[in-house]
C-alpha cells in the first residue's frame, strides 16, 4: 500500500510522488516570462529583466557544478526568499549545498552560501557551488 502524506492543501508528499498540487495546476494557466537566463549560469547577484512585483510565482533555475539540477517555485504573496539546496552522493560522501537568496524589484540577491560534506563528520564551508540559470515569472 502506497505511502502517502498530505502537507497542506497544495503539498502532498507519498512514496513514490511530490505533488504541489494547487501551485502546480495554477501555474500551468499563467504566462510565463523568462526574467534571465545564462547557459553558464551565475553564482551572485542577477539583475532581472522586469520587476517581480508584476508576478505571481517565481520559478528559479539551478545546479550544483552543472550536473545536478532542478528547480524551485514560490509564491510572491507568501514571501520574498528562498533557499536553493542541492545533494549528492560520491565515494560514501554526502555533498549539501544550500544558496539563500531574496527578491526585490528587478534584483535577485544572494544572502549566503553553505556547502556541507558529510562523512562521519561535518565539515561546512561558506562556499559557492550553487548557480542560477534560469528565472522564470508567472503573470
Amino acid at each position: 500500500m502506497p505511502i502517502q502524506m498530505k502537507i497542506n492543501k497544495d503539498l502532498i508528499i507519498s512514496d513514490t510522488n511530490i505533488s504541489l498540487g494547487g501551485i502546480n495546476d495554477e501555474l500551468e494557466k499563467l504566462k510565463k516570462v523568462i526574467l534571465y537566463e545564462n547557459s553558464a549560469g551565475t553564482l551572485g547577484n542577477i539583475t532581472l529583466n522586469d520587476n517581480v512585483e508584476n508576478y505571481s510565482y517565481i520559478e528559479v533555475f539551478f545546479a550544483q557544478y552543472q550536473l545536478y539540477g532542478t528547480s524551485a517555485k514560490i509564491k510572491l504573496s507568501d514571501t520574498r526568499n528562498m533557499c536553493l539546496t542541492t545533494s549528492y552522493l560520491f565515494n560514501k560522501v554526502m555533498f549539501l549545498d544550500a544558496k539563500g537568496i531574496s527578491f526585490s524589484g528587478k534584483t535577485l540577491k544572494v544572502d549566503y552560501n553553505i556547502a556541507s560534506q558529510l562523512t562521519s563528520s561535518v565539515q561546512t564551508m561558506n562556499q559557492e557551488n550553487i548557480k542560477i540559470y534560469r528565472v522564470i515569472g508567472y503573470k
